[in-house]
């Protein structure tokens, strides 16, 4: 499995970190990764990608969580628009 970033159809293979105090191999397993736009890449997308031939079956008590802790403002929009953009996005 593997999890890409970017801007759709242009996305690129992440780093994951495995985080071994909080898995179990062969049953679920944790991994983390930290994103962050730069000059030369903005992501917008984040999507998953089976990297094998067969499906993959994901057991009951898995899940795939994504937080957002700020989101930068479109410097070209907010200046259009006369918007500022937002600062922060909470997930409940």
């Amino acid at each position: 499995m593997n999890v890409l970033v970017g801007q759709a159809p242009n996305l690129t293979a992440a780093d994951l970190e495995y985080i071994g105090e909080l898995s179990n191999p062969g049953q679920l397993c944790l991994y983390h990764i930290d994103l962050e736009s730069t000059a030369n890449q903005t992501i917008t997308d984040v999507a998953l990608q089976n990297s094998g031939t067969e499906d993959v079956e994901l057991p009951p008590g898995s899940s795939v969580v994504i937080g957002v802790n700020s989101i930068s403002p479109n410097l070209e929009h907010a200046e259009e628009s006369g918007s500022h953009g937002n600062e922060t996005a909470a997930i409940p």
